[in-house]
């Protein structure tokens, strides 16, 4: 499945708006590499070269409207560049399933607020296919059940 990634703008986060709250050594690494980059502009090697901690954690990190912002960058990775994302697909699945869940209301608010209902669909596709090729073998098939719960939100 190829999904289109382009329906989200490549912009830059807004300037001036806190991408982590900066209180560890983790959220300070995520926001100096993330700050004025644009959206698509980060690649899987750059994450692995020069990106200091955990790559799967980053979206742990953000603030709410940083995850919305860089979810999409996260899900194309996971996609285009399965074979070598090792756990951003895991990562991307869990905090989905976490926000379908109630566990992550910010988060959810925050992409309900951004997102048009075409890009919304896009996190369910992502989710379809996650479930397809990976999470279909794992009881529970969390992207599955992610992608149910979301359906009913969006």
């Amino acid at each position: 499945m190829s999904l289109d990634f382009s329906i989200f703008l490549n912009d830059f986060f807004p300037n001036g708006k806190p991408i982590t709250n900066r209180s560890g050594i983790e959220s300070r690494a995520v926001d100096d590499f993330f700050r004025g980059k644009m959206r698509f502009e980060i690649t899987i090697k750059e994450l692995r070269e020069d990106y200091e901690c955990d790559e799967s954690a980053c979206l742990t990190f953000m603030e709410p409207e940083a995850f919305s912002f860089f979810l999409p960058l996260f899900m194309k990775i996971a996609i285009c560049d399965y074979d070598e994302a090792d756990n951003i697909p895991d990562s991307i699945v869990y905090k989905l399933h976490r926000m379908a869940t109630g566990g992550a209301n910010d988060w959810l608010s925050e992409i309900l607020k951004t997102y048009s209902k075409d890009q919304r669909s896009t996190i369910i596709d992502f989710l379809d296919e996650m479930s397809r090729i990976e999470w279909k073998y794992h009881n529970p098939d969390l992207a599955s059940e992610a992608a149910r719960l979301l359906r009913e939100k969006f």
